[in-house]
């Protein structure tokens, strides 16, 4: 594999789309590549953000959890409200009222580039299961491979400027960058075979949306 720091995330995400475009499995060593690079820098957005503030003492631990499975942390959606109980609800709409009304709100931009970046990473993932899918009918696979091809030959990341950080409106950036494909993926998922069916071919939908939802 060669090196994750040679490719910016976006350009990651853009061969991945690509690749996915011309309908290679995730099973090929591109993809796993792809998915590997893009984890690394997850782990260093992460690293970068709290490395100041991080114990010496806590190093060790942080190395073993790398080295060896430990219980995952729960997934949920960047957007959305994770209790199943209720009818899903955007979370962001109040963390960025809550930014807004920081003295500074400009200073929490990298956090909220992270929260967007993470988000178009979601989207790609999304239109892939769904370019994949032999079940879409003919319309959703029309749309969906317009998206592909435009995410293939330009990323469409979600551009949030500094009146929109400090309004609070990039919240409503990042709920229509993710709306378009949400009700054909409730249908994609609602007839998808679940975890450790005896006829899937390799991870489920929903392990494959727990893995690009899960928080590293």
């Amino acid at each position: 594999m060669m090196d994750p720091a040679l490719l910016s995330p976006v350009r990651w995400q853009a061969r991945h789309a690509a690749l996915k475009a011309h309908g290679v499995p995730d099973t090929d060593p591109r993809i796993i590549e792809i998915h590997a690079a893009l984890s690394w820098w997850r782990c260093r957005r992460v690293i970068d953000a709290e490395r100041e503030q991080l114990a010496p003492e806590h190093i060790p631990a942080l190395a073993d959890m790398l080295r060896h499975a430990h219980q995952a942390v729960s997934a949920s959606s960047p957007l959305c409200d994770a209790d199943r109980s209720s009818p899903k609800r955007p979370i962001v709409e109040p963390l960025a009222a809550r930014m807004a009304e920081l003295p500074r709100p400009l200073a929490v931009r990298q956090e909220v580039d992270d929260v967007a970046d993470a988000t178009h990473e979601l989207v790609s993932t999304v239109v892939g299961m769904l370019a994949e899918s032999r079940h879409s009918d003919h319309a959703v696979n029309a749309r969906i491979a317009r998206t592909v091809a435009d995410l293939a030959q330009r990323p469409r990341e979600p551009q949030i400027n500094d009146d929109m950080l400090t309004s609070g409106r990039w919240a409503a950036v990042l709920i229509k960058h993710v709306a378009p494909h949400s009700e054909d993926f409730a249908t994609f998922l609602g007839r998808a075979l679940p975890p450790n069916h005896p006829h899937l071919r390799g991870p489920s939908a929903s392990d494959r949306l727990a893995a690009a939802l899960r928080v590293r």
